[in-house]
């Protein structure tokens, strides 16, 4: 199990050079993280980049949200497992129809509703009489996630998710302290309330990467979030 000590709060890298990521990760002097690479990383610097962080001691969460037709999806997976990241992303609705759904070994986790999509604009956008969260309950009620590690998802759907996915860990971005911007993030809450909320990993973004000290902004939100 990888949620332990400090390996539960995920830094979300949003940069579009290995030279900006590794000018971060001097700040952070001798520590190893749980770093989030997305699109904008990994098809600036290439793969290889998940096994050099990987060989320093870092874990990797691979966020492409991959999202296909089920052949494509699971040969994508299949072509990921050289780079063994630690958690990978496909959107929830590419295993709709999919019975050859194969995660690899992998924890593969599936993307429900963006976490910077207001209530309603989903609704106007979708035309649907369900809020976010109600339409997250169908989603999975009508998808096969026998085979899936968890669920990435606001932090306000994270409890009805346990509720009937007692087994789904989940993943939750739109975490912030008090003190923090909301940037673009509409859906939040802080460290403490998610881990009253059960939620297993945080996602954290530039509350960390854009601190003046950021070993000190993430050892806060870590000591926050795990009550130490």
């Amino acid at each position: 199990m990888m949620v332990n000590n400090r390996k539960n709060v995920i830094i979300s890298c949003d940069f579009s050079s290995k030279q900006e990521l590794y000018f971060f990760l001097n700040k952070l002097g001798d520590e190893k993280v749980f770093l989030k690479l997305g699109m904008e990383i990994i098809y600036s610097e290439g793969l290889d980049l998940i096994q050099e962080l990987k060989n320093e001691g870092h874990k990797i969460f691979l966020d492409l949200k991959l999202h296909d037709i089920p052949n494509t999806v699971n040969k994508a997976i299949k072509a990921l497992t050289y780079y063994e990241p630690d958690l990978l992303t496909i959107h929830l609705s590419s295993l709709i129809s999919n019975k050859i759904f194969n995660p690899q070994n992998l924890n593969v986790i599936a993307v429900t509703v963006l976490t910077s999509i207001k209530e309603a604009d989903y609704i106007n956008y979708y035309q649907t009489k369900l809020d976010i969260q109600n339409s997250i309950t169908h989603q999975l009620t009508n998808t096969d996630i026998s085979k899936l590690y968890g669920i990435v998802c606001s932090p306000q759907e994270s409890k009805m998710i346990k509720r009937y996915y007692p087994n789904l860990k989940t993943i939750c971005p739109g975490i912030r302290q008090i003190e923090d911007a909301q940037n673009d993030q509409e859906r939040i809450m802080t460290p403490s309330e998610a881990r009253d909320q059960n939620i297993d990993y945080i996602v954290v973004g530039r509350p960390i990467t854009q601190h003046p000290n950021p070993l000190y902004k993430y050892l806060s939100i870590s000591k926050e979030f795990n009550n130490d």
